[in-house]
């Protein structure tokens, strides 16, 4: 009896740990597993972002887009590429960091991200750029990062594109890193979808002291009237 117990031990050992499952196929080996998700990102230098994958456990992808910063509005390096987790679109990085993603620049509809560009510091110095954000993507991010830059005195611009009752409408704030700061909006979408680029951009500059508020969508802004 003795021995049939040893025996049955280390069958029970081996046959009852956990194994770790395969990775899937369609997951890349230089992909980095956290939890239940798979993540790659790398640096485009050229946009200043991370192009971000994200798959489950699975092999499904569940995010492929560009990402930055919080805060910074910029492309994470790849010391500082290292994953904690991934929840809620955003990719957590050790340090208390986390990427958000953004939209991918549009070449027909640059007229409004160049005047933001222009009006955040003149043209002159390079500003943050905090990314432009879907119709219905968490603004916050966006927002804090802008909100970071304000009130640090970088010059920043960000941009959301959000759902009007006639199409789309456009806002976004631009600061110049001293005491200016401009609501950029554009109109171009809410009725001809193919208008002539920046045909109806208006900007106004915000009342000064300056003052920010973030609104119900977390979008921030200066005006009085919710974007």
């Amino acid at each position: 009896m003795l021995k049939y117990c040893l025996l049955v031990i280390p069958l029970c050992v081996i046959g009852c740990g956990h194994s770790i499952p395969p990775r899937p196929a369609s997951v890349p080996a230089s992909a980095v597993q956290v939890d239940n998700s798979f993540i790659e990102c790398l640096v485009d230098t050229e946009l200043n972002a991370n192009r971000c994958t994200v798959r489950d456990i699975n092999g499904v992808l569940l995010n492929d887009s560009l990402f930055i910063l919080n805060k910074d509005g910029r492309a994470a390096t790849k010391s500082e590429l290292q994953y904690t987790s991934y929840r809620g679109s955003r990719i957590h990085l050790a340090g208390d960091r986390y990427l958000y993603p953004v939209l991918w620049p549009e070449k027909d509809r640059a007229e409004l991200d160049r005047r933001l560009a222009i009006l955040a510091g003149n043209g002159v110095r390079i500003p943050v750029d905090c990314g432009r954000t879907a119709v219905n993507q968490d603004a916050t991010p966006a927002s804090e990062c802008a909100l970071n830059a304000l009130m640090n005195k970088k010059p920043f611009h960000v941009r959301f594109d959000l759902q009007g009752y006639e199409g789309i409408y456009v806002f976004g704030l631009a600061g110049d890193g001293s005491e200016n700061l401009y609501a950029v909006e554009d109109y171009s979408l809410l009725q001809d979808m193919t208008p002539v680029a920046g045909a109806r951009i208006d900007v106004t500059p915000c009342p000064k002291p300056i003052e920010t508020r973030m609104t119900a969508r977390g979008i921030l802004t200066c005006l009085s009237t919710n974007p």
